[in-house]
């Protein structure tokens, strides 16, 4: 009975530390989709603050950004928060909304941490969730003269710091999967449109639908802000999430 009875107390005694390690640590929910722990694409400035479990006095900013007679935007600048094992000196989440659409939508987001972090230990925490990456680029496509065509963008950190790290990642997920058909259908109307002129015929678009990714993730610690801004909030250590290419695209044509 003894050992039964120290067995049920080991149990539970591992139980409780493990539910209190986990406790308020956000987890990814879908990495294919490179999205941030705890928070989906498209969320409402409202859920980020709810899912991230933000207090007033981590806001630096929390309010409507640039407008275009295309979109509006809205900016929440938080600190004192940890991402990805290391405590950040601000993270930047922007938020789009089209002209059509009933709501901000999150669309990126901008992690700056401290000097002193080595960012090849991020680095890693980043591979051991959304996977093997490259220190190339990424990978964008477009239409041009009915053919998908792609190049690398290496232009992502300052050039001007010898040996800086730089690794990226896209996401998984093709859009011919994950977009609406609706969505997918509204693109494919405007490219196969004689008088488009970019046209393409129906199989060329939805070439460009899969291989283009809706999302892109970047971590280097040569971010060039972090060499001309005098502000202590922007350093060189930077990991940027865009899903830019999905927001456009799920708000567009997705009304």
């Amino acid at each position: 009975m003894k050992i039964k009875h120290f067995a049920l107390v080991l149990g539970l005694a591992i139980l409780i530390l493990c539910l209190t390690a986990c406790a308020g640590t956000p987890e990814v929910d879908d990495a294919t989709m490179l999205e941030i722990p705890g928070v989906k694409w498209n969320a409402t400035p409202e859920e980020v603050k709810k899912n991230l479990g933000l207090t007033t006095e981590q806001l630096l900013v929390d309010t409507q950004g640039e407008s275009t007679e295309f979109m509006d935007t809205w900016v929440l600048t938080v600190t004192e928060v940890p991402f990805f094992g290391e405590e950040v000196v601000q993270a930047q989440f922007q938020f789009i909304k089209y002209v059509g659409y009933d709501k901000y939508g999150l669309n990126s987001v901008r992690i700056y941490y401290p000097d002193e972090v080595d960012m090849s230990e991020v680095r890693d925490t980043l591979i051991g969730i959304y996977g093997e990456g490259n220190s190339i680029g990424i990978t964008r496509y477009h239409i041009s003269n009915g053919k998908v065509h792609s190049s690398v963008d290496d232009k992502l950190h300052s050039s001007s710091i010898p040996d800086a790290l730089l690794y990226c990642w896209e996401s998984s997920s093709k859009g011919t999967d994950v977009l609406p058909e609706a969505v997918q259908e509204e693109i494919i109307a405007i490219y196969t449109n004689p008088d488009f002129d970019n046209f393409a015929n129906r199989d060329v678009v939805l070439e460009y639908l899969e291989k283009s990714p809706l999302v892109t993730l970047y971590c280097t610690d040569g971010a060039g802000e972090g060499n001309i801004s005098a502000d202590d909030l922007y350093t060189c250590n930077h990991v940027n999430f865009s899903a830019a290419e999905y927001i456009n695209r799920i708000q567009r044509f997705g009304k």
